[in-house]
Protein backbone atom coordinates (compact mmCIF):
# COMPACT_ATOMS: atom_id res chain seq x y z
CA UNK A 1 0.00 0.00 0.00
CA UNK A 2 2.62 2.66 0.79
CA UNK A 3 4.06 1.53 -2.55
CA UNK A 4 0.79 2.71 -4.17
CA UNK A 5 0.59 5.60 -2.49
CA UNK A 6 4.49 6.63 -3.19
CA UNK A 7 4.16 6.10 -7.02
CA UNK A 8 1.44 8.80 -6.91
CA UNK A 9 3.37 11.53 -5.77
CA UNK A 10 4.24 12.84 -9.11
CA UNK A 11 1.05 12.08 -11.22
CA UNK A 12 -1.32 15.14 -10.23
CA UNK A 13 -0.95 18.66 -10.75
CA UNK A 14 -1.21 20.95 -7.57
CA UNK A 15 -4.56 21.74 -6.70
CA UNK A 16 -5.88 25.22 -7.74
CA UNK A 17 -5.23 28.46 -5.62
CA UNK A 18 -8.07 29.41 -3.79
CA UNK A 19 -8.56 32.05 -0.69
CA UNK A 20 -7.67 30.47 2.49
CA UNK A 21 -10.33 29.43 4.17
CA UNK A 22 -11.18 31.00 7.78
CA UNK A 23 -11.06 28.72 10.26
CA UNK A 24 -11.21 30.03 13.70
CA UNK A 25 -13.62 31.96 15.29
CA UNK A 26 -14.13 35.15 13.23
CA UNK A 27 -15.11 38.58 14.51
CA UNK A 28 -17.43 39.91 12.51
CA UNK A 29 -18.66 42.98 13.85
CA UNK A 30 -16.91 46.07 16.43
CA UNK A 31 -18.01 45.73 20.06
CA UNK A 32 -19.75 48.49 20.14
CA UNK A 33 -22.42 47.03 18.08
CA UNK A 34 -25.40 45.85 20.20
CA UNK A 35 -27.17 43.38 18.01
CA UNK A 36 -30.82 42.00 19.15
CA UNK A 37 -31.37 39.90 15.88
CA UNK A 38 -29.56 38.12 13.20
CA UNK A 39 -30.90 36.70 9.91
CA UNK A 40 -29.14 34.45 8.08
CA UNK A 41 -30.08 33.85 3.48
CA UNK A 42 -28.12 31.41 1.55
CA UNK A 43 -25.33 33.60 0.89
CA UNK A 44 -25.17 36.51 3.27
CA UNK A 45 -26.19 37.18 6.80
CA UNK A 46 -28.04 40.74 8.19
CA UNK A 47 -28.18 42.12 11.77
CA UNK A 48 -30.40 44.87 14.04
CA UNK A 49 -28.96 46.90 16.61
CA UNK A 50 -31.06 47.82 19.43
CA UNK A 51 -30.08 51.40 18.60
CA UNK A 52 -30.87 51.64 15.26
CA UNK A 53 -28.37 50.66 12.74
CA UNK A 54 -28.72 47.56 10.05
CA UNK A 55 -25.49 46.05 8.95
CA UNK A 56 -25.29 43.11 5.98
CA UNK A 57 -22.70 40.42 5.40
CA UNK A 58 -21.71 38.88 2.38
CA UNK A 59 -19.47 35.21 1.91
CA UNK A 60 -17.59 35.45 -0.64
CA UNK A 61 -13.85 33.74 -1.49
CA UNK A 62 -13.99 32.00 1.56
CA UNK A 63 -14.55 34.78 3.61
CA UNK A 64 -17.33 37.38 5.44
CA UNK A 65 -17.61 41.21 4.00
CA UNK A 66 -19.02 43.30 5.78
CA UNK A 67 -21.29 45.98 3.94
CA UNK A 68 -21.70 49.78 5.08
CA UNK A 69 -24.28 50.45 7.99
CA UNK A 70 -27.34 51.92 7.23
CA UNK A 71 -29.93 53.84 9.70
CA UNK A 72 -32.64 50.90 10.60
CA UNK A 73 -35.76 52.95 9.53
CA UNK A 74 -38.05 53.89 12.19
CA UNK A 75 -35.01 53.48 14.98
CA UNK A 76 -37.91 54.77 17.89
CA UNK A 77 -39.87 51.66 17.06
CA UNK A 78 -39.71 48.98 19.52
CA UNK A 79 -37.30 46.14 18.54
CA UNK A 80 -40.10 43.63 18.57
CA UNK A 81 -41.97 46.12 16.26
CA UNK A 82 -39.31 45.75 13.56
CA UNK A 83 -38.24 42.89 11.51
CA UNK A 84 -34.92 42.18 8.67
CA UNK A 85 -34.45 39.51 6.02
CA UNK A 86 -31.70 38.98 3.26
CA UNK A 87 -31.33 37.20 0.00
CA UNK A 88 -28.32 37.42 -1.73
CA UNK A 89 -27.68 40.97 -2.01
CA UNK A 90 -31.46 42.24 -1.25
CA UNK A 91 -32.25 43.76 2.29
CA UNK A 92 -35.80 44.08 3.69
CA UNK A 93 -37.42 45.66 6.57
CA UNK A 94 -40.64 45.76 7.93
CA UNK A 95 -41.72 48.07 10.58
CA UNK A 96 -44.92 48.86 12.31
CA UNK A 97 -46.12 52.82 13.04
CA UNK A 98 -48.57 53.36 15.57
CA UNK A 99 -49.41 56.79 14.93
CA UNK A 100 -50.64 54.90 11.15
CA UNK A 101 -51.54 51.54 12.43
CA UNK A 102 -49.65 50.28 9.51
CA UNK A 103 -46.36 48.31 8.78
CA UNK A 104 -43.86 50.08 6.21
CA UNK A 105 -42.06 47.08 4.06
CA UNK A 106 -38.83 48.68 2.75
CA UNK A 107 -36.52 46.68 0.73
CA UNK A 108 -32.87 47.67 -0.41
CA UNK A 109 -30.13 46.87 -3.00
CA UNK A 110 -26.82 46.15 -2.53
CA UNK A 111 -25.46 46.99 -6.41
CA UNK A 112 -22.03 45.71 -5.16
CA UNK A 113 -20.53 49.39 -3.98
CA UNK A 114 -23.17 51.08 -2.42
CA UNK A 115 -27.03 50.52 -1.38
CA UNK A 116 -29.43 51.74 -3.91
CA UNK A 117 -32.20 54.08 -3.50
CA UNK A 118 -35.22 51.82 -1.02
CA UNK A 119 -38.52 50.59 -2.38
CA UNK A 120 -40.59 50.93 0.46
CA UNK A 121 -44.69 50.90 0.90
CA UNK A 122 -47.41 50.49 3.53
CA UNK A 123 -49.33 47.46 3.97
CA UNK A 124 -52.80 48.82 4.70
CA UNK A 125 -54.45 49.75 7.66
CA UNK A 126 -54.88 47.61 11.00
CA UNK A 127 -51.79 45.57 9.92
CA UNK A 128 -49.85 45.73 13.59
CA UNK A 129 -49.13 43.34 16.26
CA UNK A 130 -51.83 42.13 19.00
CA UNK A 131 -49.83 43.33 21.57
CA UNK A 132 -46.59 45.30 22.43
CA UNK A 133 -44.45 42.35 22.04
CA UNK A 134 -45.92 40.36 19.24
CA UNK A 135 -43.42 40.39 16.31
CA UNK A 136 -43.53 41.03 12.42
CA UNK A 137 -41.70 38.33 10.62
CA UNK A 138 -40.57 38.76 7.56
CA UNK A 139 -39.07 35.95 4.98
CA UNK A 140 -37.84 35.64 1.19
CA UNK A 141 -39.26 32.78 -0.93
CA UNK A 142 -36.18 30.83 -1.88
CA UNK A 143 -35.95 32.15 -5.63
CA UNK A 144 -35.39 36.21 -3.78
CA UNK A 145 -38.65 37.49 -6.29
CA UNK A 146 -41.44 36.88 -3.13
CA UNK A 147 -41.25 38.84 0.25
CA UNK A 148 -43.55 37.99 2.88
CA UNK A 149 -44.62 40.06 5.62
CA UNK A 150 -46.38 38.08 8.56
CA UNK A 151 -48.29 40.23 11.19
CA UNK A 152 -49.52 38.63 13.97
CA UNK A 153 -52.46 40.94 14.67
CA UNK A 154 -54.85 42.70 12.04
CA UNK A 155 -58.30 44.72 12.45
CA UNK A 156 -60.15 42.55 14.97
CA UNK A 157 -57.36 40.25 15.96
CA UNK A 158 -56.91 38.81 12.55
CA UNK A 159 -53.26 37.62 11.49
CA UNK A 160 -52.19 38.04 7.92
CA UNK A 161 -49.52 37.28 5.45
CA UNK A 162 -48.76 40.39 3.05
CA UNK A 163 -46.59 39.89 0.14
CA UNK A 164 -44.04 41.81 -1.85
CA UNK A 165 -43.48 40.66 -6.08
CA UNK A 166 -40.08 41.51 -7.23
CA UNK A 167 -40.46 43.24 -11.22
CA UNK A 168 -38.81 41.64 -14.11
CA UNK A 169 -35.69 42.57 -15.61
CA UNK A 170 -36.72 45.79 -17.74
CA UNK A 171 -38.95 47.00 -14.39
CA UNK A 172 -36.74 45.57 -11.22
CA UNK A 173 -38.47 47.01 -8.56
CA UNK A 174 -40.81 45.92 -5.86
CA UNK A 175 -44.44 46.24 -4.90
CA UNK A 176 -47.26 45.39 -3.08
CA UNK A 177 -49.40 42.39 -4.22
CA UNK A 178 -52.16 41.94 -1.71
CA UNK A 179 -52.99 38.35 -1.55
CA UNK A 180 -56.44 38.04 -0.42
CA UNK A 181 -56.61 34.42 0.49
CA UNK A 182 -53.85 34.47 2.72
CA UNK A 183 -55.54 35.38 5.95
CA UNK A 184 -57.54 34.17 8.92
CA UNK A 185 -59.92 35.65 11.45
CA UNK A 186 -59.24 35.27 15.21
CA UNK A 187 -61.05 31.59 15.61
CA UNK A 188 -60.40 28.46 16.25
CA UNK A 189 -56.51 27.52 16.15
CA UNK A 190 -55.71 30.55 14.51
CA UNK A 191 -55.77 33.03 16.81
CA UNK A 192 -51.94 34.93 17.08
CA UNK A 193 -52.04 33.73 12.89
CA UNK A 194 -48.72 35.70 11.25
CA UNK A 195 -46.93 35.15 14.62
CA UNK A 196 -43.70 33.44 12.95
CA UNK A 197 -43.21 32.21 9.19
CA UNK A 198 -41.34 29.67 7.43
CA UNK A 199 -40.67 29.33 4.04
CA UNK A 200 -39.10 26.37 2.05
CA UNK A 201 -39.26 25.37 -1.20
CA UNK A 202 -42.61 26.22 -3.15
CA UNK A 203 -44.23 25.72 0.84
CA UNK A 204 -45.21 28.94 3.40
CA UNK A 205 -45.78 27.98 6.94
CA UNK A 206 -47.63 30.32 9.35
CA UNK A 207 -47.77 29.92 12.67
CA UNK A 208 -50.87 30.64 14.53
CA UNK A 209 -49.60 30.04 18.49
CA UNK A 210 -52.42 31.43 20.35
CA UNK A 211 -50.91 33.55 22.88
CA UNK A 212 -53.53 35.00 24.37
CA UNK A 213 -55.83 31.96 25.50
CA UNK A 214 -55.10 28.58 27.39
CA UNK A 215 -56.83 26.64 24.51
CA UNK A 216 -57.09 25.87 21.77
CA UNK A 217 -52.76 25.21 21.97
CA UNK A 218 -52.27 26.50 18.52
CA UNK A 219 -51.61 25.66 14.79
CA UNK A 220 -49.24 25.95 11.81
CA UNK A 221 -50.92 26.63 8.60
CA UNK A 222 -49.43 24.79 5.50
CA UNK A 223 -49.44 26.62 1.51
CA UNK A 224 -48.36 25.41 -1.11
CA UNK A 225 -47.21 28.46 -3.58
CA UNK A 226 -48.21 28.38 -7.11
CA UNK A 227 -49.43 30.52 -10.32
CA UNK A 228 -46.50 32.85 -11.83
CA UNK A 229 -43.60 35.09 -10.53
CA UNK A 230 -45.73 38.43 -10.94
CA UNK A 231 -49.02 36.75 -10.08
CA UNK A 232 -48.59 34.06 -7.34
CA UNK A 233 -51.18 31.86 -5.90
CA UNK A 234 -51.41 30.03 -2.88
CA UNK A 235 -53.92 26.97 -1.75
CA UNK A 236 -54.00 25.39 1.95
CA UNK A 237 -52.13 21.93 2.14
CA UNK A 238 -51.93 20.97 5.60
CA UNK A 239 -52.56 22.44 9.49
CA UNK A 240 -50.26 20.68 11.86
CA UNK A 241 -51.12 20.82 15.32
CA UNK A 242 -49.41 20.03 18.87
CA UNK A 243 -49.45 15.66 19.24
CA UNK A 244 -49.27 15.95 22.95
CA UNK A 245 -51.76 16.73 25.49
CA UNK A 246 -51.48 20.09 27.51
CA UNK A 247 -49.17 21.72 25.12
CA UNK A 248 -48.90 25.86 24.82
CA UNK A 249 -48.12 28.22 21.65
CA UNK A 250 -47.86 25.49 19.40
CA UNK A 251 -46.44 27.78 16.35
CA UNK A 252 -44.69 30.55 17.87
CA UNK A 253 -41.25 29.16 16.42
CA UNK A 254 -40.78 27.65 13.28
CA UNK A 255 -38.06 26.32 10.71
CA UNK A 256 -38.14 23.86 7.84
CA UNK A 257 -35.49 22.16 5.84
CA UNK A 258 -34.80 20.29 2.70
CA UNK A 259 -31.56 19.35 2.50
CA UNK A 260 -31.85 16.78 4.85
CA UNK A 261 -30.98 12.83 4.29
CA UNK A 262 -34.62 12.48 5.70
CA UNK A 263 -35.90 15.00 3.09
CA UNK A 264 -38.41 18.06 4.32
CA UNK A 265 -38.21 18.44 8.12
CA UNK A 266 -40.21 20.94 9.75
CA UNK A 267 -39.27 21.83 13.85
CA UNK A 268 -42.11 23.93 15.64
CA UNK A 269 -41.46 25.29 18.84
CA UNK A 270 -43.96 25.58 21.77
CA UNK A 271 -44.44 26.45 25.58
CA UNK A 272 -43.54 28.26 28.63
CA UNK A 273 -46.76 30.75 29.98
CA UNK A 274 -50.46 30.11 29.22
CA UNK A 275 -53.06 32.32 29.11
CA UNK A 276 -53.03 32.06 33.21
CA UNK A 277 -49.67 32.88 33.69
CA UNK A 278 -49.32 28.70 34.44
CA UNK A 279 -45.43 27.90 33.29
CA UNK A 280 -46.03 25.08 30.32
CA UNK A 281 -42.71 23.36 29.90
CA UNK A 282 -41.04 24.32 26.14
CA UNK A 283 -40.92 21.39 23.57
CA UNK A 284 -40.44 21.22 20.07
CA UNK A 285 -41.95 18.47 17.54
CA UNK A 286 -40.73 17.92 14.33
CA UNK A 287 -42.62 16.73 11.51
CA UNK A 288 -41.34 15.08 8.40
CA UNK A 289 -43.04 15.24 4.86
CA UNK A 290 -43.80 11.30 3.89
CA UNK A 291 -44.42 12.59 0.44
CA UNK A 292 -48.45 12.16 0.87
CA UNK A 293 -49.01 14.35 4.51
CA UNK A 294 -47.13 15.41 7.32
CA UNK A 295 -46.29 13.30 10.54
CA UNK A 296 -44.55 13.50 13.59
CA UNK A 297 -41.09 12.04 13.97
CA UNK A 298 -39.81 13.42 17.00
CA UNK A 299 -40.76 15.69 20.41
CA UNK A 300 -37.99 16.73 22.41
CA UNK A 301 -38.29 18.40 25.50
CA UNK A 302 -35.23 20.76 26.63
CA UNK A 303 -32.84 19.92 29.12
CA UNK A 304 -32.77 21.53 32.66
CA UNK A 305 -31.78 23.78 33.51
CA UNK A 306 -33.68 25.17 30.10
CA UNK A 307 -36.79 23.39 30.61
CA UNK A 308 -38.89 26.75 31.65
CA UNK A 309 -37.02 29.30 29.35
CA UNK A 310 -38.94 30.08 26.35
CA UNK A 311 -37.76 29.29 23.22
CA UNK A 312 -36.94 32.49 21.47
CA UNK A 313 -36.26 31.19 17.99
CA UNK A 314 -35.10 27.91 15.94
CA UNK A 315 -32.96 27.57 12.91
CA UNK A 316 -32.89 24.33 10.74
CA UNK A 317 -30.58 23.78 8.25
CA UNK A 318 -29.35 20.24 6.84
CA UNK A 319 -30.32 18.63 9.65
CA UNK A 320 -28.71 19.89 12.37
CA UNK A 321 -31.24 21.92 14.70
CA UNK A 322 -30.25 25.54 16.94
CA UNK A 323 -32.49 26.59 19.71
CA UNK A 324 -31.73 30.27 21.29
CA UNK A 325 -33.54 30.48 24.25
CA UNK A 326 -34.95 34.38 25.60
CA UNK A 327 -33.43 34.27 29.06
CA UNK A 328 -30.11 32.63 29.39
CA UNK A 329 -29.17 33.56 25.64
CA UNK A 330 -27.62 30.13 25.51
CA UNK A 331 -28.38 28.11 22.07
CA UNK A 332 -29.14 24.02 22.48
CA UNK A 333 -27.13 22.26 19.28
CA UNK A 334 -29.40 19.33 17.71
CA UNK A 335 -27.72 16.78 15.33
CA UNK A 336 -29.46 14.31 13.27
CA UNK A 337 -28.43 11.14 13.85
CA UNK A 338 -30.02 7.87 12.15
CA UNK A 339 -33.45 9.78 11.88
CA UNK A 340 -33.59 11.55 15.46
CA UNK A 341 -32.33 14.75 16.60
CA UNK A 342 -29.89 13.91 19.64
CA UNK A 343 -28.39 17.18 21.87
CA UNK A 344 -24.98 17.66 20.44
CA UNK A 345 -23.88 21.26 22.68
CA UNK A 346 -24.87 23.93 24.76
CA UNK A 347 -23.18 27.68 23.71
CA UNK A 348 -23.47 29.60 26.72
CA UNK A 349 -21.33 32.75 26.05
CA UNK A 350 -24.06 34.14 23.73
CA UNK A 351 -25.66 37.98 25.08
CA UNK A 352 -29.45 36.97 26.73
CA UNK A 353 -32.42 38.49 24.17
CA UNK A 354 -35.68 37.67 22.98
CA UNK A 355 -34.30 36.82 19.76
CA UNK A 356 -31.31 36.57 17.25
CA UNK A 357 -29.12 34.58 19.83
CA UNK A 358 -28.04 32.81 17.22
CA UNK A 359 -28.02 31.44 13.60
CA UNK A 360 -26.65 28.28 10.85
CA UNK A 361 -25.74 29.89 7.63
CA UNK A 362 -24.51 27.65 5.17
CA UNK A 363 -21.25 28.68 5.83
CA UNK A 364 -20.80 27.78 9.82
CA UNK A 365 -22.55 29.09 12.87
CA UNK A 366 -22.76 32.77 13.82
CA UNK A 367 -23.85 33.49 17.86
CA UNK A 368 -24.25 37.20 19.23
CA UNK A 369 -22.12 37.65 22.13
CA UNK A 370 -21.51 40.43 24.22
CA UNK A 371 -19.05 41.82 22.06
CA UNK A 372 -20.92 41.58 18.63
CA UNK A 373 -20.91 38.66 16.49
CA UNK A 374 -19.00 35.78 16.07
CA UNK A 375 -18.18 33.80 12.97
CA UNK A 376 -17.80 30.02 13.96
CA UNK A 377 -16.67 27.58 11.22
CA UNK A 378 -18.88 24.63 10.07
CA UNK A 379 -17.89 21.28 11.61
CA UNK A 380 -21.31 19.58 12.39
CA UNK A 381 -20.77 17.61 9.42
CA UNK A 382 -17.52 16.12 9.84
CA UNK A 383 -16.33 13.42 12.32
CA UNK A 384 -13.26 12.45 13.74
CA UNK A 385 -12.36 8.75 13.78
CA UNK A 386 -9.42 5.86 14.07
CA UNK A 387 -7.67 7.75 16.90
CA UNK A 388 -5.01 5.32 17.37
CA UNK A 389 -5.78 4.63 20.67
CA UNK A 390 -5.27 1.08 20.12
CA UNK A 391 -3.95 -1.16 17.88
CA UNK A 392 -1.09 1.04 17.05
CA UNK A 393 1.35 -1.19 15.04
CA UNK A 394 4.18 -0.97 17.85
CA UNK A 395 3.14 0.42 20.83
CA UNK A 396 3.02 4.03 19.41
CA UNK A 397 -0.61 4.78 20.41
CA UNK A 398 -1.63 8.73 20.58
CA UNK A 399 -5.21 9.70 21.46
CA UNK A 400 -7.60 11.79 19.51
CA UNK A 401 -5.07 11.80 16.81
CA UNK A 402 -3.09 9.24 14.60
CA UNK A 403 0.08 7.05 15.77
CA UNK A 404 3.29 8.11 16.83
CA UNK A 405 5.92 9.64 14.06
CA UNK A 406 9.29 10.49 14.11
CA UNK A 407 8.50 13.79 15.68
CA UNK A 408 7.33 11.96 19.06
CA UNK A 409 3.68 12.17 18.87
CA UNK A 410 0.99 11.71 16.11
CA UNK A 411 -0.74 13.67 13.17
CA UNK A 412 -3.84 14.99 13.67
CA UNK A 413 -6.29 15.56 10.73
CA UNK A 414 -9.11 18.04 11.19
CA UNK A 415 -11.25 19.81 8.93
CA UNK A 416 -12.93 23.08 8.69
CA UNK A 417 -14.87 25.92 6.60
CA UNK A 418 -18.37 24.89 5.03
CA UNK A 419 -19.42 21.45 3.91
CA UNK A 420 -20.96 22.61 0.60
CA UNK A 421 -19.92 21.71 -2.43
CA UNK A 422 -20.89 24.82 -4.40
CA UNK A 423 -18.64 26.90 -2.08
CA UNK A 424 -15.73 24.44 -2.12
CA UNK A 425 -13.87 26.23 1.16
CA UNK A 426 -13.54 23.33 2.88
CA UNK A 427 -10.10 22.90 4.23
CA UNK A 428 -8.13 19.98 5.35
CA UNK A 429 -5.41 20.53 7.55
CA UNK A 430 -2.99 17.89 9.17
CA UNK A 431 -0.75 19.39 12.18
CA UNK A 432 2.40 17.55 14.25
CA UNK A 433 3.84 15.79 10.98
CA UNK A 434 7.22 15.45 11.17
CA UNK A 435 8.63 18.48 9.44
CA UNK A 436 8.92 19.40 5.73
CA UNK A 437 7.54 15.82 4.65
CA UNK A 438 5.74 15.16 1.75
CA UNK A 439 1.66 13.98 2.47
CA UNK A 440 -0.55 12.57 0.11
CA UNK A 441 -4.76 12.89 1.00
CA UNK A 442 -6.63 10.40 -0.12
CA UNK A 443 -10.53 9.65 0.48
CA UNK A 444 -12.53 6.84 0.59
CA UNK A 445 -15.26 4.78 2.98
CA UNK A 446 -14.79 4.47 6.28
CA UNK A 447 -13.67 0.92 7.22
CA UNK A 448 -11.43 -1.01 10.10
CA UNK A 449 -8.74 0.15 11.14
CA UNK A 450 -5.54 -2.11 9.37
CA UNK A 451 -1.72 -1.62 10.40
CA UNK A 452 0.13 0.44 7.84
CA UNK A 453 3.89 1.50 8.01
CA UNK A 454 4.14 3.12 11.32
CA UNK A 455 0.05 3.50 11.42
CA UNK A 456 -3.36 2.50 10.67
CA UNK A 457 -5.04 2.80 7.38
CA UNK A 458 -8.64 3.81 8.39
CA UNK A 459 -10.47 3.66 4.71
CA UNK A 460 -11.44 0.96 2.62
CA UNK A 461 -13.06 0.22 -0.85
CA UNK A 462 -11.43 2.26 -4.04
CA UNK A 463 -9.04 5.14 -2.41
CA UNK A 464 -8.79 8.33 -4.58
CA UNK A 465 -5.65 10.80 -4.45
CA UNK A 466 -5.15 13.88 -3.72
CA UNK A 467 -2.47 16.19 -4.91
CA UNK A 468 0.63 15.22 -2.87
CA UNK A 469 2.24 18.46 -0.98
CA UNK A 470 4.80 19.43 1.05
CA UNK A 471 4.44 20.53 5.18
CA UNK A 472 4.90 24.34 5.89
CA UNK A 473 7.35 22.95 9.08
CA UNK A 474 5.14 20.40 10.43
CA UNK A 475 1.51 21.21 8.95
CA UNK A 476 -0.23 20.23 5.74
CA UNK A 477 -3.62 21.83 4.49
CA UNK A 478 -5.75 20.73 1.46
CA UNK A 479 -7.94 22.71 -0.37
CA UNK A 480 -10.91 22.72 -3.36
CA UNK A 481 -11.79 18.97 -2.33
CA UNK A 482 -14.85 19.48 -4.64
CA UNK A 483 -12.35 20.82 -7.64
CA UNK A 484 -10.08 18.78 -7.67
CA UNK A 485 -12.20 15.49 -7.81
CA UNK A 486 -14.59 16.97 -10.75
CA UNK A 487 -11.60 16.93 -12.49
CA UNK A 488 -9.26 14.26 -11.17
CA UNK A 489 -11.64 11.68 -10.09
CA UNK A 490 -13.69 9.14 -12.23
CA UNK A 491 -17.21 10.52 -12.25
CA UNK A 492 -19.40 7.87 -10.96
CA UNK A 493 -16.94 8.72 -7.71
CA UNK A 494 -16.48 12.39 -7.67
CA UNK A 495 -17.60 14.19 -4.91
CA UNK A 496 -21.04 15.51 -4.80
CA UNK A 497 -23.74 17.08 -2.66
CA UNK A 498 -26.02 14.54 -0.23
CA UNK A 499 -22.60 12.04 -0.42
CA UNK A 500 -20.45 11.05 3.13
CA UNK A 501 -16.70 10.72 2.11
CA UNK A 502 -13.77 9.97 4.87
CA UNK A 503 -10.56 11.43 4.36
CA UNK A 504 -7.15 10.42 5.59
CA UNK A 505 -3.32 11.46 4.99
CA UNK A 506 -0.74 9.12 4.25
CA UNK A 507 2.94 10.73 4.81
CA UNK A 508 6.54 10.14 4.90
CA UNK A 509 8.06 9.28 8.43
CA UNK A 510 12.16 8.45 7.69
CA UNK A 511 12.84 7.10 11.40
CA UNK A 512 9.58 6.17 12.40
CA UNK A 513 9.07 4.24 15.63
CA UNK A 514 7.80 0.83 13.87
CA UNK A 515 10.86 1.19 11.16
CA UNK A 516 8.71 1.96 8.13
CA UNK A 517 9.02 4.99 6.54
CA UNK A 518 5.43 5.93 6.24
CA UNK A 519 2.88 7.03 8.77
CA UNK A 520 -0.80 8.23 8.69
CA UNK A 521 -3.14 10.42 10.40
CA UNK A 522 -6.56 9.97 11.88
CA UNK A 523 -9.42 10.21 9.31
CA UNK A 524 -12.49 12.67 9.51
CA UNK A 525 -16.04 11.64 8.07
CA UNK A 526 -17.70 14.18 6.22
CA UNK A 527 -21.30 14.95 4.75
CA UNK A 528 -21.55 17.24 2.50
CA UNK A 529 -24.30 19.97 1.41
CA UNK A 530 -25.72 21.18 -2.10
Amino acid sequence: MSILFAATCLSLAASPALPIAQCGPVNLALTTDDFVDIVRGEEGLVAAQRGGGIVAFLRAGGAWSRLPEFPRTGGGVPIDQHDVAIHGNTVAEAVYYSNQDSVLLIVREWDGSAWLTPTGEFIGQCAHPIGATDPLDLEFAEDGNVLFAATSGSCYGAGRVWTFIKGPPANPGWSFYDTGSFWYGAVGPHQSYGYSIEVMDDLVFVGAPNRSVTAPPGAVTVWRRGGSPTNPSFQEVATLEASTAGAFGFGQTVAADAASIDGLLIAIGSGYFNGGGTIVAPRIEVFRWTGSGFEVQQVLDLPAPYDREPIGELDLYAGHLLVGLETSGAALEYGLVAGRFELRGIHTNLAAGDEGVVARTPFGLVLRTANGLLAQPDDYLVRSFCACDTGSPCGNGSPAQGCGNASGTGARLTACGSTRVSADDLRLSASNLPANTWGTPFMGRAGAAQPLGNGQLCLSGALLRYAPGVAAGTELAVQALAAHSAAHHPSSSALRAGQTWSFQIWYRDVGGPCGSSSNLTNAVTITFVP
